[in-house]
């Protein structure tokens, strides 16, 4: 599955080598894990800087359709370091079902017109 494979891409990036050390220490910090039953229970996802490597393209948008509720919304804000990449990440977001053609054309809108990559 989609999850299975991105999960797979995951393991090995910087910030997950030493997980039992990072897990141990947000336990003792008190810092519990979000519940299967917190499921597609959140109205507002919020995101900044998150898209610095190409498994962020495959990962994020299933984050994303993992806790955001049904009608719900999410907004992110990146940097374009690498315009396919971020292509991907759209792809991704799509076949999800988070991103809707109104969406697409919201991140082109009003003061977008000198950017250098627009969505497609």
């Amino acid at each position: 599955s989609r999850l299975v494979k991105a999960c797979a891409a995951d393991a090995g990036s910087p910030e997950n080598r030493g997980f039992d050390a990072t897990e141990l220490a947000a336990r003792e910090a008190g810092v519990q894990r979000l519940s299967q039953d917190e499921r597609h229970r959140f109205d507002l996802v919020l995101a900044s800087d998150v898209l610095y490597e190409e498994h962020h393209a495959s990962l994020l948008p299933l984050v994303i359709e993992r806790w955001l509720r049904p009608g719900g919304r999410w907004a992110m804000a990146l940097a374009i370091r690498d315009a396919p990449m971020l292509m991907r990440f759209v792809e991704g977001l799509r076949a999800a079902g988070v991103l809707e053609a109104g969406e697409e054309a919201a991140a082109n809108g009003p003061g977008r017109e000198n950017s250098d990559l627009q969505l497609q």
